[in-house]
Formats: structure tokens, sequence, C-alpha cells
């Protein structure tokens, strides 16, 4: 019976030998790998290159020179914090400053090399440093030519339409700050513009009496169309218009009716009171007006003369303005 149990206890042990080998071996494995993962981490790794001998030497690497900094957005600092966000970026060696003329305040920076984001500093940084400008000479320039010559300043340049007389359309007739002043970063142009004529026949008269649209006719020979008539009487005839400030000139040929009365009468053109006309009107004359209206609100027109006097007309009679201001005068605002 004691020889059977020795001989089970014998066989049982040869049994968990296997057992424990295995494990002891996949211990040391696990070992092994985790002090090679440590090793990663502490020590530098190293690279082979080839010496000038021709034999292979172990270089070492770090993890920093496998990631170069890039460039930061430099724009619109000033040289000092320029400088610093160069320091903190790691790009603080060669700095070169040059400098260029541009709108707004100067000593900022209006352009860098290399640009934000790159990681090609090996030769330096340049940094492109304002100084002060002046507003050029850009009034009777196109409007396209002055936009360019102040964005090329670096200006943000703003464009008002305002119809002109006898001006180009496109044209530049004034710039804010005007021409010599500091150049501020926003430049604003006002330009001429040919603008939207209004027939005032088409237009709701808002007081007046005795005058009326003439569809076709002649002034002193020369034809005419949507015209307003006033036959002047005793009293005054008059009509009165609402331009609410939005148109800029009042055009017309001014005479009489060749198919009314002889004689003579009196036109006179008001603007919120304000006498802006004040013409003879005679059998067989006319003339041409061109009248600025802008920043008037009411616009007034009167005949008066005998009552056998002739018809006074506003010969194609128009206001002009901006299409914008069309819409603000046809509605009356």
């Amino acid at each position: 019976m004691r020889a059977r149990v020795q001989r089970l206890r014998d066989w049982m042990g040869l049994r968990r030998r296997p057992i424990v080998l295995v494990s002891v071996f996949v211990s040391v494995i696990g070992i092994l790998l985790i002090g090679f993962a440590v090793g990663q981490l502490v020590f530098p790794r190293t690279v082979v290159a080839a010496s000038d001998d021709g034999l292979l030497v172990n270089v070492p690497s770090s993890p920093e020179d496998a990631i170069a900094p890039t460039m930061p957005d430099l724009l619109g600092l000033d040289e000092q914090s320029a400088r610093r966000a160069l320091s903190d970026s790691g790009l603080a060696s060669d700095v070169t400053i040059a400098e260029q003329a541009a709108a707004g305040a100067a000593g900022l920076v209006v352009g860098q090399q290399p640009p934000a984001g790159s990681s090609d500093a090996a030769e330096g940084v340049t940094l492109t440093l304002s100084t002060a400008s002046t507003v050029p000479d850009v009034v009777g320039s196109t409007s396209a030519d002055a936009r360019t010559a102040l964005e090329q300043l670096g200006a943000i340049v703003t464009v008002l339409r305002s119809v002109q007389p006898g001006a180009a359309d496109g044209t530049v007739l004034a710039v804010s700050p005007s021409v010599g002043s500091p150049l501020d970063r926003v430049v604003e142009l006002t330009v001429a513009d040919a603008g939207v004529a209004l027939a005032l026949g088409d237009l709701d008269r808002v007081g007046g009496q005795g005058c009326s649209v003439v569809s076709q006719g002649t002034v002193n020979g020369t034809d005419i169309s949507d015209s307003l008539a006033c036959r002047s009487r005793t009293g005054d005839t008059s009509a009165e218009w609402n331009l609410g400030r939005h148109a800029s000139v009042l055009e017309a040929t001014v005479g009489a009716l060749d198919s009314a009365e002889q004689g003579a009468a009196r036109l006179q053109i008001f603007g919120d009171g304000v006498l802006l006309v004040d013409q003879p009107i005679e059998f067989g004359k006319s003339s041409v007006i061109s009248v600025d209206v802008r920043n008037v609100l009411r616009l007034k027109l009167v005949v008066s003369g005998a009552a056998n006097g002739p018809t006074a007309v506003l010969g194609n009679g128009i206001v002009r303005a901006t299409p914008d201001e069309v819409a603000l005068i046809r509605a009356g605002t």
C-alpha cells in the first residue's frame, strides 16, 4: 500500500514540474519587456550612421530633435511682443528687422518670414515693422486705382456713392481722412455715381396747385417729355415734393411752352425754404439748370406772373439719386 502511495506522489510531482517551468519562463519574458520599455523612455535613442572612414558609429538622438518649432502668427504685434513670442516658440535666434510704410499705428508687425505655421526657420526670421504713413492724393483718380493704392498700404477701404453733376462715374470726389493726414486703418472714399433719374412728374406731390404733367411738347423748339407745366396767373402756382434728403441733383430745361400764351413769368425753386433758383420765364427762351439738392427735405416750385402769362415748364425735369435713395424717395421716407 505504501509503495502505491509513493508512486502516486512521484507521478504528481512530475506532472506539476512542466507547469512551474512555463510560469517561470513567462515571468522572465515579461520582466525583460518591461525593462526594455523603461530603457527607451529613460535613455536616449541612438541611430547608426557612417563616419568619414566608413565605420558605423552610434549617434545619440533625443525626442526633441524630431519636432521642429513652427512660426507663430506675429502680425499686429509690436517688436518686443513678437520677439517674446519667437522665444517662447524656440525661435529666438537670428531676427532681421525691416520697415514698411503702412496704415495705422507705427511699430507693428505687418509682415513676417517665414509665414505663420512654417517650420522652416533655419535661415532666421525677418519681421517687417510699420512706419507712419499719410493718406495719398487719390482725389480725381478712379475708384479702382484709389482702392489699390490704399490697400497696398494696409488700409481697409469703404466706398460712399454720391451723385455729382459733371463728375464721371467712378471718380473719387473725396477721401476721409483727408489727403496728407495720418493714414488710419479704415479709409472712406466718396465716389461719383451717375445716379438714377426719377421724373418729377412721377413723384407724389405733398402740396401745391395749378401744375400738371405734360407728356410731350416743345420749349423754344426743343422737344420735351414727362415734364411739369405750371400756368402763371394771379397768385402763385406751386408744387411741392418730399425728397427726404435722399436726392442729389435736380435737372431740367426751363422755359415756356411754345404752344401756350406769350408773355413773362418768374420761376423760383426752394429747398426747405431756402431759395435755390430764381429765374425769369420768357416765351421763346430756355435754359438748362442743374441744382444741388443734397440734404433737401422739401423741394418746392413756385411760378408767379400775370393771369395771361406763359405756361412755365420744367422740361424733362428729374432728380438724380443712387438706386437705394430712389427707393427711399418713392417710399416717402
